[in-house]
C-alpha cells in the first residue's frame, strides 16, 4: 500500500476519528495559546511603559514643586525680610544650590518622558526660574512651567478630559 492510500485508509477509519480531532484540537489550542500570549505580553509591556511614564512624571513634577519652594525660600534676591548673618546667607545659598541641583538632575535623568522634556524646554525654563531676581516673575514662570508639565503629562498618559 502506498502512503497516500494508507493515510486515506487511516482518515476514513472511524476508530481514528477521535484521535484526529484530538490532534487538531491540540494544534488549534497551541496556536490560540501562542496568539493569546503574544497579545498578553504586548498589553503587559504597554502597561509597564505607562507605569514607568506615570512614575517619571510624578517624580519630575514633585521634585520641581519641592525645588521651586526651596529656591523661593532661599534665593538671595527675595528670601529675607532682614539682612542675614554671613552664616545664614551661606546656609540659604547652600539650600538654594541643592534645590536647583536636585531639579536639574531630575529633569536630565528622565528616560520614558525625555521627548516631552525636550519639547517643553523644561531645563531651559527651569534655568530661567532659578536665575530670576524678581519674585512675581519667578512665580509667573513657575506657574507657566507647572501648567505645561501637567498638560504634557495628561497628553502622554492619555488623560484627556
Amino acid at each position: 500500500m502506498n502512503l497516500h492510500v494508507m493515510s486515506l485508509h487511516v482518515a476514513m477509519n472511524p476508530q481514528y476519528t477521535p484521535a484526529i480531532f484530538g490532534l487538531v484540537g491540540v494544534i488549534v489550542g497551541l496556536i490560540g495559546n501562542m496568539i493569546a500570549q503574544f497579545f498578553l505580553h504586548r498589553w503587559q509591556r504597554k502597561q509597564w511603559i505607562l507605569d514607568c511614564k506615570k512614575a517619571e512624571w510624578r517624580e519630575l513634577i514633585g521634585t520641581l514643586v519641592e525645588s521651586e519652594r526651596g529656591i523661593w525660600e532661599n534665593s538671595p534676591h527675595f528670601a529675607y525680610d532682614f539682612e542675614p548673618s554671613k552664616e545664614e546667607a551661606e546656609e540659604h545659598g547652600r539650600r538654594f544650590s541643592e534645590a536647583d541641583s536636585k531639579a536639574r538632575r531630575t529633569i536630565e535623568d528622565r528616560i520614558f518622558i525625555s521627548r516631552y522634556i525636550k519639547k517643553e524646554d523644561v531645563l531651559e525654563r527651569w534655568q530661567l526660574i532659578a536665575g530670576e531676581e524678581n519674585l512675581s516673575r519667578t512665580r509667573e514662570l513657575w506657574q507657566d512651567l507647572h501648567a505645561s508639565l501637567v498638560q504634557a503629562a495628561h497628553r502622554d498618559l492619555d488623560l484627556h478630559k
